[in-house]
């Protein structure tokens, strides 16, 4: 089957959410991965003072217990290097949860609201993993529902995170978007790959 061009697709997709356009390829009717845009949910960066990091990872796992009770997944504290956390606030409280966080953080830790500063892209289907792998190193089987890695890919520093419904989430910084996509696109193509916004 002829790959037709993408842009009727994620190219036309990818100015909603603030992602750049990238013109690449698909191969229609026989998908088995799926990219997903994601909107940005809120993303704070925190990052522990000299001497505080075992203490502010406690208290940030006991927030996101407290935040994410009602709401599973609604908040996720993600690993980003020794003493360095990023939070995603995905509830319907994002405001309120992003001050009780700054309460939360204290005099331990900065805070930094980094969400405008990252594009987020979601892979699902059979052939989701396959297609990564050709990608990156990470042993993406070895990480458990809700916790990520940083890895590198193409040159990109990327946060890849397994979601608690089985998928895989890309984060990069906002500039390296555009090139995520096309190489998560192509890298998928043979398998067949469908793009649109979550």
């Amino acid at each position: 089957m002829t790959p037709r061009p993408a842009s009727s697709g994620h190219a036309a997709l990818a100015p909603a959410i603030g992602m750049p356009v990238v013109d690449t390829r698909t191969v229609p009717g026989r998908e088995r991965v799926s990219i997903l845009l994601q909107p940005p949910h809120v993303r704070i960066a925190v990052e522990a003072r000299k001497g505080a990091s075992a203490a502010l990872r406690d208290r940030l796992a006991a927030f996101a217990r407290r935040a994410g009770g009602a709401s599973p997944g609604a908040v996720e504290v993600l690993g980003a290097g020794p003493g360095r956390w990023h939070v995603v606030l995905s509830g319907a409280d994002r405001g309120r949860d992003a001050d009780r966080l700054r309460e939360a953080v204290g005099p331990d830790g900065a805070f930094l609201d980094v969400t405008d500063g990252f594009a987020v892209i979601r892979l699902d289907g059979p052939e989701s993993r396959p297609a990564l792998r050709k990608l990156i190193r990470l042993d993406v089987a070895a990480l458990a529902e809700g916790t990520a890695a940083q890895t590198e890919l193409h040159g990109m520093s990327v946060q890849v995170r397994r979601t608690p419904s089985g998928g895989l989430e890309l984060a990069v910084s906002r500039s390296y978007g555009e090139s995520l996509l096309e190489a998560v696109v192509h890298a998928a193509a043979e398998f067949g790959v469908s793009v649109a916004a979550a």
